[in-house]
């Protein structure tokens, strides 16, 4: 849910409604049928944006188009009946290996026997169950580990373990994934989220460095299978020292050795039986398709290369593990591109053309989506003091409306709402929510 590769000048909120916004009136959202028809046309001239009612009116979604599915992250159990029964359709919980495996192959019986009970209430209320394996929440025996964590060209560490380079780590992790398929019932889980276990989402360390240095991926020794090690370990990204060719090998292999970690998920939860489909966490514009010759001439600088996001390469990368996956445009309303729509032309539109270059995070993501056939969901950032105005803001310049818009242009099969408690705490209402449905 985060935004990496947003151009500057682009906000996170939005102080004003955005241009050609049209909202209904009424108590129900209900209308004359020449009013509806009037409505229809103005929504027609107005594509860009989502008409949103007044309390306790019904959203429209923007012509030619309908709402996705509605979902929440960190689905309460104990709400969840009522939810879905308001057309919340899909749950999603998320597991800690830190809570589950605290000391080196001694699982914790009581928390298994909470998470067997959670996805069994989950169930129960009739939702579709989305996993998050909880890696990125790693035991500190684990990063206790020889050259457990990522190295920067700096010198820094990570403050989380490294799924990437280091085997040892993906061995422990791959006893914790055994256990968790062993415990968990994985025919009741329809999507498990991919993520790059350091963080949340398919990503390296934030700040933009290149975490490539620890002592695997410049040797080659204690690396995980399919993974080749750092093919210039002297070299340094922002020196010269490389032609353009070289760096541009060298940022592929980096970016497909971060692919490799989602992968390695992938495969050991199919091993496990898993049969349902892998959401890929990818927020933000991240690097355009085009932008890779510019940023080798340049040799390499910080920014959204370091993290990785490089996503018109990582998913024909993982298509070639498993044909199941979905892009998880896991930053939608980011300020990005303006909050930018999806349009019916964008398919026509070269990955590699600079018209993409001026485009936000979920345009651009689901464009490479269609690309290669990949469904697509989405949620919002999370509630936080730089998201708290946008979060809580109900008219059509807000976060919730401004996810949904994009989720219909798009054609996203659900959206997340980011997170389920701040239902429930007074943050923001519920009832706006499940409106959508």
């Amino acid at each position: 849910m985060l935004s990496p590769g947003s151009r500057p000048g682009h906000r996170r909120g939005r102080s004003a409604p955005l241009a050609g916004t049209v909202r209904m009136r009424g108590a129900a959202g209900r209308c004359s049928r020449p009013r509806r028809m009037l409505l229809v046309l103005l929504l027609a001239l107005a594509a860009t944006t989502v008409s949103v009612t007044p309390a306790g009116a019904a959203p429209v979604a923007p012509a030619g188009t309908s709402f996705p599915g509605l979902g929440t992250l960190g689905t309460n159990p104990s709400r969840a009946a009522g939810e879905a029964a308001a057309g919340v359709r899909t749950a999603m919980m998320e597991v800690s290996w830190r809570e589950w495996e605290p000391r080196s192959g001694q699982f914790d019986a009581g928390y298994e026997r909470q998470m067997r009970a959670r996805l069994a209430q989950l169930r129960a209320s009739g939702m579709k169950v989305t996993l998050g394996l909880g890696l990125h929440f790693t035991p500190d025996w684990v990063k206790a580990l020889p050259d457990a964590r990522l190295v920067d060209q700096n010198g820094r560490v990570s403050a989380g373990a490294d799924f990437v380079f280091s085997g040892a780590v993906r061995e422990r992790a791959w006893d914790y994934l055994q256990r968790l398929g062993t415990v968990l019932d994985l025919g009741q889980v329809a999507a498990v989220r991919v993520t790059s276990g350091v963080r949340s989402e398919l990503l390296y360390p934030e700040g933009g460095t290149y975490w490539a240095f620890d002592a695997n991926a410049r040797t080659g020794r204690g690396l995980p299978e399919g993974v080749a090690r750092n093919p210039y370990p002297d070299w340094r990204p922002g020196g010269g020292g490389l032609t353009t060719a070289q760096m541009q090998q060298w940022a592929l292999w980096y970016v497909d050795s971060l692919a490799e970690a989602g992968a390695f998920q992938m495969r050991a939860l199919r091993k496990m039986g898993f049969g349902g489909a892998f959401e890929i966490l990818t927020p933000g514009v991240g690097v355009y398709a085009n932008k890779l010759d510019n940023l080798a001439e340049q040799n390499l600088p910080e920014g959204a290369l370091g993290v990785g996001a490089y996503w018109s390469r990582i998913y024909p990368r993982l298509l070639q593990t498993d044909r199941r996956i979905v892009a998880n445009i896991s930053s939608l309303a980011d300020g990005s591109g303006g909050d930018d729509s999806c349009s019916s032309e964008d398919r026509s539109v070269a990955l590699t053309s600079p018209t993409t270059n001026w485009w936000g995070g979920a345009r651009w993501i689901s464009r490479i989506a269609d690309e290669y056939g990949i469904a697509k969901v989405g949620e919002n950032p999370g509630y936080s003091s730089s998201t708290r105005s946008d979060y809580v803001d109900l008219s059509s310049s807000g976060a919730m409306a401004t996810a949904m818009r994009q989720g219909a242009t798009c054609g996203l099969r659900t959206v997340y709402w980011a997170h389920d408690d701040q239902f429930w705490d007074g943050t923001v209402a519920f009832s706006r929510w499940a409106a959508y449905a």
